[in-house]
């Protein structure tokens, strides 16, 4: 089914493309007949349609994958879900592509922090019984080797505190 919708809105996409692509007057050449160039605005919205329509269709594949992937996820009696909305979603990759288009780039570290902290919002855990317990039973059956690889490559990592 996510093939499917995914599928539809490229075609859709597609479509959209094709029919602003035509109203801007850009046509194949017959040889021997002399056609018009298009003007560049029209060229400017034909480019303007492809970049919404290709984040429309990015942004519809990165929820329908985000919430498929986390809410699939399981650790022993706790869930994690993804309430990843596709119109909020949508916006916030329109406005960053936007932004990042117009500032001829500077704005994308702060894009990736606006999508992150959208996903991050959208994330959460359903849990049966205390997290704490959870993570102090676990904690005591860590492998001779996990701990020595972790020493080797001197990763840390942290849930909080």
């Amino acid at each position: 089914m996510m093939y499917f919708k995914l599928f539809l809105t490229t075609l859709i996409a597609g479509a959209v493309i094709v029919a602003s692509v035509s109203l801007a007057g850009i046509e194949a050449p017959s040889p021997g007949v002399y056609t018009e160039r298009p003007s560049t605005i029209s060229l400017f919205f034909v480019a303007l349609i492809y970049i919404v329509a290709l984040t429309i269709v990015s942004a519809i594949a990165k929820m329908m994958k985000t919430n498929i992937f986390y809410n699939g996820v399981r650790l022993l009696k706790h869930r994690v879900n993804s309430q990843v909305k596709g119109a909020a979603l949508t916006n916030i990759m329109l406005t960053n592509t936007l932004l990042t288009i117009i500032t001829l780039g500077f704005y994308y570290p702060w894009a990736k922090v606006r999508l992150s902290a959208f996903f991050a919002e959208a994330l959460s855990v359903t849990s049966t019984s205390s997290l704490d317990d959870f993570v102090q039973n676990e904690s005591g059956k860590i492998g001779a080797t996990g701990a020595e690889v972790g020493e080797f490559f001197d990763i840390g990592f942290s849930l909080g505190g």
